[in-house]
């Protein structure tokens, strides 16, 4: 959807300027929102919430007219969004015909990455900390799974320093 939202907005603002669209914080700002005005009145030097207007008015001819169910101008020069119920529902259908397929895209295809964690200190006791890191490099490790990454697991033993310098000098001197 930001795709769509975003090729209309070039389409409309023939500017080359970056722009970010995005979810707002507050649902009372749309379902999306963009600062495109914010940008091209800094880039042209004039008033962003005229350029916000005009873009609004500008995307009720451009746009789908099943987009959208409201666009305003918000100040100090956003414009927010909210998406048609038609346009939502015709969304949902197609997350849930995609079912687990849904967001799958093959960005680490043909690539390996190494998740590294967990880690524990042998020398010391195991303890909840291990099992947090342990479970959040799992999850790292599941999500590059799932967009196609090779993923090699590792989990270093940690702190090989003091203590085996010691018990390596204490075999030397009293082991056989």
């Amino acid at each position: 959807m930001k795709e769509k939202l975003r090729k209309i907005l070039e389409k409309i603002a023939h500017a080359g300027v970056s722009f970010d669209i995005f979810v707002p914080e507050h649902d009372a700002h749309g379902h999306y929102s963009t600062n495109l005005a914010l940008r091209l009145a800094k880039e042209r030097k004039t008033d962003p919430m005229a350029l916000a207007e005009k873009l609004v008015g500008e995307l009720g001819k451009a746009a789908p007219r099943d987009l959208f169910e409201r666009v305003e101008a918000a100040r100090p020069g956003f414009v927010n969004f909210w998406l048609s119920k038609e346009v939502l529902q015709s969304e949902l259908k197609r997350i849930a015909k995609a079912g687990e397929k849904h967001g799958k895209e093959p960005l680490g295809k043909g690539k390996t990455v190494i998740v590294e964690y967990s880690q524990p200190n042998i020398a010391k006791e195991l303890h909840a900390g291990h099992l947090r890191t342990t479970f959040i490099g799992d999850a790292i490790s599941n999500i590059h799974e799932f967009l196609g990454y090779k993923v090699v697991r590792w989990n270093y033993l940690g702190d090989w320093g003091t203590q085996f310098g010691r018990v390596i000098a204490a075999y030397k001197h009293w082991g056989k």
